[in-house]
């Protein structure tokens, strides 16, 4: 088996304690109607939380709480991120997301009908 595969398997225990922490069946990880329900009350809750690139403090301040009543212990990096740790030993798995709303602006319609956009937040394209 090749070692990062290895390494997710050997992961199990905390992939299943973090499923179990956020209401799921953490070793069959089945989709039944309150997971599915579970999943789509997170999505819309999320979605609704005023998020645009730079200002995340909203969302941030909603995720450390929700962690915390999960009963993991977040923090907020000097950068803004929301870091959970999962606990065990060995190599880390990582998991990342987006935590603010990316967006663009229609700067232009082309003659063809297409548009042009211009970013809202995030980097510059050379970076």
């Amino acid at each position: 088996m090749q070692q990062p595969l290895k390494n997710l398997f050997d992961k199990k225990a905390n992939i299943i304690k973090l499923a179990e922490n956020l209401g799921l069946n953490g070793e069959k990880m089945i989709l039944d109607n309150k997971w599915q329900n579970n999943i789509r009350e997170n999505v819309v809750t999320l979605c609704n939380i005023p998020s645009p690139s730079g200002f995340t403090y909203q969302i941030c301040d909603y995720l450390l709480k929700f962690f915390k009543d999960k009963g993991f212990e977040p923090y907020q990096s000097n950068k803004g991120s929301v870091i959970v740790p999962l606990g065990g030993e060995g190599n880390p798995i990582v998991l990342a997301a987006h935590i603010d709303t990316l967006g663009a602006m229609v700067r232009a319609i082309k003659s063809n009908g297409r548009l042009r956009y211009t970013n809202i937040g995030g980097f510059p394209a050379f970076v």
